[in-house]
């Protein structure tokens, strides 16, 4: 059993209700957007901001083709390798090919990744919290503040959850957490350009829309592909495959990506559009009223389900790093594991908000920082150097579209 054995149970539980092969790749697809689409979205109108109207779509392509790519070679290595099993996951994959040097490269990246995922959803947890509270109860004294509402948010619900030993999640609840996203999609895409509480932007008093901006694209790239990745997954989502072939899933990932793609096109389109330059980083800031506030709890409510996901996974990766076994651990190193890992992120949230910095722009610097480093690494370069490893004779871009 894998430490995101999530999908592959998934699978198991599709197979016994059918065999219809395209049932199957579209829960893989549902499956695999739940993945995805995460706290990512609610960057991309910063994004579009900085990178420009025809800068953006650009900058989306690249890296759509290049995760795209990586996630097609780990499944291509895994299948040719003939590593395919219950008990494979991306750093066996690794230390495969690589020996020791893999499976801790795959480790340190996830690591890497998975942290400033965990450290995203709780810095938002725990500021929409306090926004919501501050709103409702017209005070800003000590309780309403992020660096109480922070970990009281994180020992109240990212603390239990993550003491599961795995994190495995049904098809409907799958569903549930894409639903929640398309839903604060539609109303910043509905609702941003006819906002009316104050917030709203003028074109008349804002400067022209900005078009393309190369810096802007360099410094808003791992913002995309945190977006867009999903490293720590790929080889599992493949595993709970029927049947499973690399075309069945060019199918899945195709249509995943393609989905949460459009997804932030349509949330960073609008939300740029409609608050210009002042698009926080996180675009549900820009919202007031019981608009924003129904958003918000939307949002924390799929994020306090979503966040077990990504901790399991970091966990499993630092005691890997550790020279602990995760699947075999006691009772007191889950716990100790589990409330030390929450404790550094929750104290990195407060010591940001004691700086000063406001907490989309923290946000926006987090998403930019782990998906440029740690995704990309995870994402398609470590791929391509497993795939060129086993040293199939042809050229490597046709053995990998093909």
């Amino acid at each position: 059993m894998s430490s995101v054995d999530g999908i592959e149970s998934q699978g198991e539980l599709v197979k016994e209700a059918t065999a219809d092969p395209m049932v199957i790749q579209r829960h893989g697809i549902a499956a695999t957007m739940f993945l995805i689409i995460g706290s990512g979205i609610m960057n991309q109108p910063q994004v579009w901001m900085m990178s420009g109207v025809i800068g953006t779509p650009f900058l989306y392509v690249i890296c759509f083709s290049a995760v795209w790519l990586g996630s097609v070679m780990v499944v291509k290595s895994a299948d040719n390798l003939k590593l395919v099993g219950k008990n494979l996951d991306y750093a066996v994959l690794a230390h495969t090919t690589h020996g020791p040097m893999g499976s801790f490269a795959v480790d340190g990246s996830i690591a890497v990744y998975n942290a400033t995922a965990c450290l995203s959803y709780v810095l938002l947890i725990g500021s929409m919290t306090s926004e919501l509270v501050q709103g409702w109860s017209g005070s800003d004294s000590f309780v309403t503040q992020s660096y109480f509402t922070t970990p009281i948010m994180a020992l109240l619900f990212v603390f239990p959850l993550g003491l599961l030993p795995h994190y495995t999640h049904t098809q409907k609840l799958s569903i549930l957490g894409v639903a929640a996203i398309v839903v604060v999609v539609a109303v910043v895409l509905f609702y941003g350009p006819v906002c009316s509480e104050g917030k709203q932007v003028r074109a008349e008093t804002v400067g022209a829309i900005n078009y393309w901006s190369t810096v802007g694209m360099v410094q808003k790239a791992g913002s995309v592909i945190f977006a867009f990745s999903y490293p720590h997954a790929i080889v599992h989502a493949y595993i709970g495959l029927t049947p499973r072939t690399t075309k069945a899933w060019k199918i899945v990932v195709t249509g995943a990506m393609s989905a949460g793609a459009f997804m932030c096109l349509c949330m960073g389109l609008a939300g740029y559009l409609s608050f210009r330059e002042e698009v926080d980083g996180n675009i549900l800031t820009n919202f007031v009223g019981w608009v924003g506030d129904a958003l918000k709890i939307l949002l924390v409510a799929h994020l306090v389900w979503y966040t077990p996901q990504e901790f399991v996974v970091l966990r499993h990766s630092i005691l890997r790093l550790a020279k602990q076994e995760p699947l075999a651990m006691s009772t007191a190193l889950r716990v100790g594991s589990t409330f030390a890992i929450i404790g550094c992120l929750v104290a990195i949230c407060i010591a940001l908000d004691a700086t000063g910095v406001s907490s989309g722009t923290a946000f926006g610097i987090i998403l930019d920082i782990g998906g440029g480093v740690a995704g990309s690494f995870a994402a398609f370069i470590l791929p391509a150097i497993i795939f060129l490893r086993y040293g199939v004779r042809g050229s490597a871009c046709t053995r990998i579209i093909v």
